[in-house]
């Protein structure tokens, strides 16, 4: 999350212009690349994210600021950017952990933080 938010506060310094905080907005990529949307008008590169072109991650801004963030070993689906609460999380895991990994998705939320379930 911080990594996505230092491009997109470098990318308004470079404009001279302020992060939009009208709306929310959503920034995707997979690995190291940030796709184009409509925050940030270029695709773009960040040698802070995992260089993984496997994992998927999406970033949610709210008032400028980034708020909710997810990440997946495969693309996320626009009904999987919600909150999930630690015990959405926990069963999720334990659920597809041995199985199938790649139905694992990570969320993090900012006014939460860290919390671990294992």
């Amino acid at each position: 999350m911080k990594a996505v938010n230092t491009v997109v506060i470098e990318t308004y310094e470079k404009k001279g212009e302020q992060i939009p905080k009208d709306k929310e907005y959503i920034v995707r990529g997979n690995g190291q690349n940030i796709e184009a949307c409509e925050l940030i008008a270029e695709s773009s590169y960040c040698d802070y994210l995992r260089d993984d072109k496997k994992l998927y991650w999406a970033v949610k801004f709210r008032d400028g600021e980034p708020c909710e963030a997810w990440s997946c070993y495969r693309p996320i689906k626009d009904d999987e950017l919600r909150y999930y609460s630690r015990d959405e999380q926990a069963e999720l895991y334990n659920k597809n952990v041995m199985k199938n990994s790649k139905n694992v998705l990570g969320y993090f939320n900012a006014k939460e933080g860290v919390k671990y379930f294992h």
